[in-house]
């Protein structure tokens, strides 16, 4: 739809399986166009019908042959133009954006659920993960069904918590942060090592850059 909007052309809603590198299942109901639509947010991308309605996991079920668009979260809002300041270690340039209780949780996920040194996360241990990223965030019963999808997922995908942690800059402010590696620690405290590693990462992203000094 063009380079200045990020969506894609038209395509079948079937095609995002081979960008997830699958075969769309022969049984194509609900559950399976909810997981669907949930692994591709899961890499960084939302989808749209054609009329340009955004479709969820909880969106009553396509068929493979409806046509949508897809975009990557960096067209989306400002949010994640704030990920270059981070890759350069700078958390100063410009406020925290505004989030919803909703997106918040989905953000705290991330880093719940990251693998810590050689520990995984059980299923047993996402009810705890689920009830710190939603703890003080006004969440509907039925987004608490998807995070808890979201959550499973998550667990399931190798990640780095260094690099989900700088992903954090711009979308969490220090404080939250390190609220988010406290309440982490209480949930995985076998994995004391890198859990201070984390804490002076995030401090370390935090501090003024060069030269801020002298500007005051």
């Amino acid at each position: 739809a063009g380079v200045s909007s990020g969506w894609s052309r038209l395509q079948p809603l079937g095609s995002l399986y081979a960008r997830l590198g699958s075969a769309a299942p022969a049984d194509f109901g609900q559950e399976a166009f909810g997981a669907l639509i949930e692994a591709i947010e899961l890499r960084g991308f939302e989808v749209a019908a054609a009329d340009g309605s955004t479709i969820t996991p909880l969106h009553d079920a396509l068929t493979l042959e409806a046509e949508v668009r897809i975009r990557h979260d960096a067209f989306a809002g400002p949010s994640s133009l704030r990920l270059g300041a981070a890759a350069e270690g700078s958390a100063q340039s410009g406020p925290v954006v505004e989030l919803s209780d909703y997106a918040r949780a989905s953000i705290r996920l991330e880093l719940l659920t990251c693998p810590l040194e050689a520990d995984t996360t059980a299923d047993h241990d996402l009810g705890a993960a689920i009830d710190v990223a939603t703890a003080g965030l006004a969440i509907r019963p039925e987004a608490r069904v998807l995070l808890a999808r979201v959550a499973r997922s998550l667990a399931r995908t190798p990640r780095d918590p260094f690099a989900t942690l700088t992903s954090f800059v711009g979308r969490l402010d220090a404080e939250d942060g390190e609220v988010l590696l406290r309440e982490l620690a209480s949930l995985r405290p076998s994995a004391d090592r890198t859990l201070r590693l984390l804490g002076d990462h995030w401090s370390a992203l935090h501090e003024p850059a060069p030269g801020d000094a002298a500007a005051y």
